[in-house]
């Protein structure tokens, strides 16, 4: 989070001493004011928002469980899991498609299972 924050203010630093020697360069002191102002609030933004989403992503990434929060979402939206993936998972349970073994759902019956599964990829020698 740090290093976002850092980055944005030096970004922000460097855009808004860019914009002010254009602000020079066109000839008026009410421009280089806007345009430094302009980039060190903008960089402040930026690196504010990237420093904590850097910082957020790092922290989840860095659990079990905010790896399966990210799987999760990543399933989510390539259409590969029901919404309520719990849920779904608590009522095969209770209609005896899946059984528990500790915190693991598996198939009650081999032939679900393989009737499910999608054909295995030819192997070549």
């Amino acid at each position: 989070m740090a290093a976002g924050l850092v980055g944005g203010l030096a970004g922000g630093l460097v855009g808004g001493l860019a914009g002010g020697l254009v602000g020079v360069l066109m000839g008026g002191l009410l421009g280089v004011l806007v345009f430094v102002l302009a980039g060190v609030l903008g960089g402040l933004t930026v690196g504010l928002v990237f420093g904590l989403m850097g910082g957020l992503l790092g922290g989840l990434a860095g659990s079990a469980a905010g790896r399966v929060w990210i799987c999760q979402i990543y399933l989510r939206v390539r259409h590969r899991t029901p919404l309520g993936l719990m849920r779904f998972l608590e009522d095969a349970r209770a209609r005896h498609l899946l059984r528990t073994v500790g915190a693991i759902y598996q198939f009650r019956h081999a032939t679900l299972q393989d009737r499910l599964a999608p054909p295995a990829a030819p192997t070549s020698p």
